[in-house]
């Protein structure tokens, strides 16, 4: 088996007789993040978990399906994993996870009869009971040789929202994972303790739309000052920002990152385009010139910042004017 990436944590066997379960992780650092707490669910409850998926009771792919060509690759690696021995002797199971289940609904099981259970991301919390039904077993004590799923790495990341309500033309996001929510601080603040605990030096902060942190509190709140509390009380410890859109990127949030040495000076901000008409049908705002006005201003408040972004070429209705604006 070749080019998958097994998100995994290893634990002592010590001849015990508890079920293995090994998770195969595809897509995004977003997908990670929930594959680590799937393995830390699974070995609370008793799982041995393996990287390898040939000596595993049962394999969880947490699958992408963002797009097409992440939908196929969940696909090939799915009917890889079942062309292993344990699998074609039957006495290994599968669990279909994540993102595919999530968009494609009753249809999946129609189209992958090889997979026992399917898990969409709203119900990943429940995959001890999941595992428990399709191995017919029961949760046991955790096995002395537990490691943090976290501890394999000096760097992590850390979830601080779910969902999305842009509903850009060209994203599923919205009909994957549903409509946006922020996580608590104090959810978020657990997570970023557990990592360091576990040895964790950077922490990556992600969502679909990083920059609306805390606007949908009962007390709002703003990604500025989510970021300010965790780096100014981990101060040993280095944060990163990702996925901020155009209109999530505030002067609050810019000072409080240039006030901050443990901030990285970096932004993922993905401007898509730059010709208003191509913009509109991508049902998102900007233009060139607020896009260069934006820039400007981060280059400005934050100085030597790295930027990152996405573009789109091609876009349905683009015409060569567009195409040049861009």
């Amino acid at each position: 088996m070749t080019n998958i990436d097994v998100t995994a944590a290893h634990c002592a066997d010590g001849g015990s007789a508890a079920p293995s379960v090994c998770f195969v992780t595809l897509g995004c650092a977003k997908n990670e993040v929930d594959s680590a707490e799937m393995t830390k669910k699974v070995q609370a409850a008793g799982f041995l978990v393996v990287d390898d998926a040939s000596e595993a009771d049962a394999v969880v792919v947490n699958t992408c399906s963002f797009i097409q060509a992440a939908t196929e690759e969940s696909i090939d690696v799915i009917f890889e994993i079942c062309g292993l021995d344990n699998f074609s002797s039957g006495s290994a199971k599968l669990i279909v996870a994540g993102c595919m289940p999530a968009r494609y609904g009753d249809d999946l099981q129609d189209e992958l009869q090889e997979a026992q259970a399917f898990v969409p991301c709203s119900r990943e919390d429940d995959i001890v009971e999941v595992l428990c039904d399709v191995l017919n077993v029961r949760p046991q004590a955790p096995s002395d040789g537990f490691v943090s799923p976290y501890a394999a790495s000096a760097a992590s990341y850390v979830k601080i929202s779910d969902g999305c309500d842009r509903f850009c033309s060209f994203c599923a996001i919205p009909y994957i994972r549903g409509r946006y929510h922020s996580f608590s601080y104090e959810e978020i603040r657990t997570a970023v303790a557990e990592r360091v605990d576990a040895g964790v030096r950077e922490i990556t902060l992600i969502a679909q739309d990083t920059g609306r942190w805390g606007e949908d509190f009962e007390s709002p709140s703003t990604t500025a000052r989510l970021l300010d509390g965790l780096a100014s009380e981990f101060s040993d410890t280095w944060f990163r920002l990702m996925y901020i859109e155009p209109q999530g990127v505030t002067d609050e949030l810019l000072d409080v990152i240039a006030a901050h040495g443990n901030i990285c000076s970096y932004l993922d901000v993905p401007l898509q385009h730059a010709s208003e008409t191509v913009l509109r049908a991508m049902n998102r705002r900007g233009s060139a010139k607020s896009h260069r006005e934006l820039i400007e201003r981060i280059r400005l408040r934050v100085p030597g910042i790295t930027l990152r972004t996405t573009l789109i070429a091609g876009f349905p209705g683009e015409t060569e004017e567009d195409f040049e604006e861009l």
